[in-house]
């Protein structure tokens, strides 16, 4: 009987190290801006085959710089971040050993059978689903926008949006202290706005909305170099309750002429 269960247990290990090599293999294509190729993972769980019911998915695109419109350096130094903030939007712990797709597919289906194993009748199908894109570029920056949805049973999804700003000088990813010239003018700048598209009167005290979680506002996390302007993008729980979603707006460039560095402000 130990001899069965030694062998079971070498069976299911080896199921998990290989079931993501056993579906639709990665592939670059070309995109429709000859800078970039989009790079294309897409995996299903075995199960899948046999019952939609039971069955993991994880799929990602995203696009990544081509070699010869930049020196290598730069190329590669924003195709490692693209690849690594990629990695991070699923959701799932990144350590030295989960550098890849691959490896991060393999500990997601490896979960999904656990999960499995637990819930013999009533089962939900999950999924990982990234999709990345250029969202603007010009001779100054470039923008790539990472979408990631992620389901494991729960009330809903788990939905994620990322700006990636790059400077296209040095292949730095850019944060508020790297573009702001003015942080105070900033905020006084953005918050009238913010409260316009809350429906939040000037005269309401922002910490008892319900918003900003009782403190004060504060720019998002992300936001994101655009033709129209500066895309500010509040995700899901980040300043309030999921029902409440996200908020965004654009603040012209022409309203940032002294509060964002001039650098990024000159455009062709």
């Amino acid at each position: 009987m130990q001899y069965f269960i030694n062998i079971s247990w070498i069976v299911l290990m080896g199921w998990m190290l290989t079931s993501c090599q056993s579906a639709t293999q990665s592939e670059e294509e070309p995109s429709n801006d000859g800078l970039f190729v989009t790079y294309t993972f897409d995996r299903s769980s075995s199960e899948c085959q046999l019952d939609s019911n039971r069955c993991a998915r994880f799929t990602a695109n995203y696009p990544m710089l081509k070699s010869g419109f930049f020196v290598d350096s730069l190329v590669q130094k924003i195709n490692t971040q693209t690849k690594l903030a990629v990695i991070e939007s699923t959701g799932l712990e990144v350590d030295s050993d989960a550098s890849d797709l691959e490896t991060q597919c393999s500990s997601f289906f490896a979960d999904y059978q656990e999960y499995l194993s637990f819930s013999t009748e009533h089962t939900l199908p999950w999924s990982i689903d990234i999709k990345g894109e250029v969202r603007y570029q010009d001779a100054q920056v470039l923008n790539i926008a990472i979408q990631s949805y992620q389901f494991t049973g729960g009330a809903h999804p788990n939905g994620n949006t990322r700006f990636l700003n790059y400077d296209l000088e040095t292949g730095n990813l850019l944060g508020w202290a790297d573009i702001l010239a003015d942080s105070l003018d900033f905020i006084r700048l953005a918050e009238p706005i913010f409260r316009n598209v809350r429906d939040i009167g000037p005269e309401v005290d922002l910490e008892e909305t319900g918003f900003f979680w009782g403190d004060s506002f504060r720019p998002p996390n992300n936001f994101s170099f655009e033709k129209e302007g500066l895309r500010l993008f509040y995700n899901t729980y980040e300043i309030a309750p999921y029902a409440l979603g996200v908020t965004e707006f654009i603040l012209p460039y022409t309203d940032l002429q002294d509060v964002v560095k001039s650098k990024y402000l000159e455009f062709d």
